[in-house]
C-alpha cells in the first residue's frame, strides 16, 4: 500500500497490534467495533491487518489524552 509521498505503508497483524499495545485480540476487537481504534483492512478472506500509522496516530492521540 503506497502513501502519499509514495513509500510503502506497512500493515500489521492483530497479534502484531496486540503484542506492541499489551492488550488481548478481544480489547482490539471491542476497541475496533465501538469506533475507539482504527478500522482494520481485508488483506485476503482471512487476514486483516492495520496500518501502522493509524496505529501510531492512535497510540498518540492517547499520549495526550492522558
Amino acid at each position: 500500500m503506497n502513501t502519499h509521498d509514495g513509500s510503502v505503508e506497512v500493515l500489521l497483524s492483530p497479534n502484531e497490534v496486540c503484542l506492541m499495545l499489551g492488550i488481548s485480540k478481544s480489547t482490539l476487537w471491542r476497541l475496533e467495533t465501538g469506533g475507539e481504534f482504527p478500522r482494520s483492512i481485508r488483506i485476503s478472506s482471512r487476514r486483516v491487518g492495520y496500518r501502522s500509522s493509524a496505529v501510531g496516530r492512535w497510540l498518540n492521540g492517547r499520549e495526550r489524552a492522558a
